[in-house]
């Protein structure tokens, strides 16, 4: 808009006849392109919003949905993205670390990928994969997936020492979440529990050592924010949730809400999974008040004591 009303006060002081037309056609150009920005701009934002079901839902069904898996290579590459994102090692190997209580989800991967082996050693296990086929597969699954600036340069490196030539390697939409990614990403680095001090109870999700970018991505979804929002110190508590260190918790009885809601549509596929099941039930347990009963509370305690 300066660029335009530049040029139009160059029009009046001018007194040539073919100079004021040039002028005149540049500013109408440039006045239709600026206005044609600001519609798309505001095209591609109510679309973001309207794409983001989790804002179009107001409540959470008592029904526990079903737990559905990634059906496709292109849901799996979302939710292996979110993985490799959160915890993994390309040198000579890709390795994929899991917790000792996710065995089944590492078979289940393995499964689903075609290749590689699981080890386990001192109760931590591990998803190798060293076949050329499968790093060739790995690599196509998660190509315009990854969210982390460090390991998209990380798989770069790997890419150009091992001399792979394939399809053009690229980082995905830091601002895409309506997918499995967020559900590999807190499979990988995520903490669900309660919190119980007295009669407050605090439902409680945390992401350990995260990017801030990404952190604050994750933010803007959960909460349907218009523009990213860093919650530290003071201010931080207020609202209910805080970034320090790069990691995120929140408290939030929203956050945790619309987190549920997304994690009904993506289930993880982790031993993480009963602490979401545990987390909704006490939800819906101080949603419906019953949390302001001494047989509520005792419900609630029993059901904190099974997280894991």
């Amino acid at each position: 808009n300066s660029i335009v009303c530049l040029l139009i006060s160059l029009y009046a002081g001018t007194n040539s006849k073919k100079y004021k037309y040039y002028l005149f056609y540049l500013v109408t150009i440039l006045y239709l392109w600026v206005n044609q920005q600001e519609i798309l701009y505001s095209k591609r934002s109510s679309e973001t919003t309207r794409d983001n079901f989790i804002l179009n839902k107001k409540n959470i069904s008592t029904s526990i949905p079903s737990k559905r898996k990634p059906l496709n290579d292109n849901q799996l590459g979302y939710y292996l993205a979110g993985l490799i994102d959160g915890n993994s090692s390309f040198n000579h190997n890709i390795i994929i670390p899991f917790s000792s209580k996710d065995k089944s989800a590492a078979y289940w991967l393995k499964s689903q990928i075609g290749y590689g082996t699981i080890t386990t050693n001192n109760n931590n296990i591990h998803f190798i994969i060293s076949n050329s086929g499968g790093i060739l597969r790995i690599l196509k699954l998660i190509n315009g997936k990854l969210k982390t600036e460090n390991k998209y340069k990380e798989i770069m490196r790997y890419i150009i020492n091992k001399g792979i030539i394939e399809d053009e390697f690229i980082r995905g939409d830091k601002n895409d979440y309506n997918n499995y990614w967020l559900t590999g990403y807190i499979d990988s680095k995520g903490k669900l529990y309660i919190k119980i001090n007295n009669k407050d109870i605090r439902l409680k999700i945390e992401i350990e050592e995260g990017e801030i970018e990404v952190l604050n991505g994750i933010r803007k979804y959960i909460n349907g924010l218009n523009k990213p929002r860093l919650c530290i110190a003071e201010a931080g508590h207020e609202l209910g949730c805080y970034i320090n260190n790069f990691s995120l918790e929140s408290t939030s009885f929203k956050f945790i809400k619309n987190l549920l809601l997304y994690l009904d549509k993506y289930p993880l596929i982790s031993f993480k999974y009963l602490n979401y099941i545990y987390i909704r039930k006490v939800y819906i347990l101080i949603k419906d008040k019953k949390h302001l009963s001494k047989e509520g509370m005792e419900r609630i305690r029993e059901i904190k004591e099974r997280i894991k």
